[in-house]
């Protein structure tokens, strides 16, 4: 956890992309994305590689990992907010050119208030090419997405609960960037909902594909 960390600060200090070789990244707390407000010219870039599907990174959020076993007080194992804000739980917004690509998430085995990935954020930030793997454990995939000229692409979620989340913790809209786009994505067994969603502006859905083994609707549209 402590090496990731020091990558991810090194790679927004230095302006680089944090680079996954192949493998499995155990890590038994939050990884921080800090970027500081309203500057976009230090993101934070993680990917990994997507040339060979069977040589991928993935970060595991390891087994009964402490802060993470409550549903109702859910924490992100990666978390991008701003430096300074005053509650990260609390969602951000001035988020700008950050990127998640070619990485795998699962969350470990009793951690079941855990988030995969919250990422918040605006123009210039994606997530590509990412799979995450809820089946043994976690909550939500995704808590709050880019929008607001940020978008989404290729993102798969397999089990948990809610697949995108993009409402604030307090239950109110406000939780991810107007109109976000979500395109050529997979949403697997959830339990509860693929995408509940409040937002400012349309949901855009384009190519997207949804599985349940039970009866019922997928998506949960709140009035913003």
């Amino acid at each position: 956890t402590a090496a990731l960390q020091a990558a991810i600060n090194a790679g927004r200090d230095q302006r680089l992309v944090v680079w996954f070789p192949a493998g499995t990244y155990r890590v038994s707390s939050r990884l921080e994305i800090d970027q500081p407000d309203n500057q976009g010219y230090t993101p934070v870039v993680l990917m990994g590689s997507t040339v060979n599907p069977a040589a991928r990174a993935t970060i595991l959020l390891a087994p009964n990992s402490p802060g993470f076993g409550n549903p109702a007080a859910r924490r992100a194992m990666i978390h991008f907010f701003n430096i300074g804000t005053a509650d990260a739980e609390s969602g951000n917004t001035d988020l700008y050119d950050q990127a998640v690509i070619g990485l795998d998430l699962k969350i470990g085995a009793g951690n079941s208030g855990a988030v995969a990935l919250r990422m918040q954020s605006a123009e210039g930030s994606t997530i590509q090419d990412v799979n995450i793997d809820l089946t043994e454990g976690g909550h939500t995939g995704v808590w709050g997405i880019p929008g607001s000229g940020g978008s989404t692409h290729r993102l798969t979620i397999t089990g948990g609960v809610i697949g995108i989340d993009t409402i604030k913790p307090s239950g109110e809209h406000g939780g991810t960037q107007p109109t976000p786009v979500i395109t050529g994505s997979t949403f697997i067994n959830q339990s509860s909902w693929a995408i509940r969603s409040a937002v400012r502006g349309p949901l855009v859905l384009v190519g997207c594909r949804f599985e349940r083994d039970t009866p019922g609707a997928f998506i949960n549209l709140h009035r913003h």
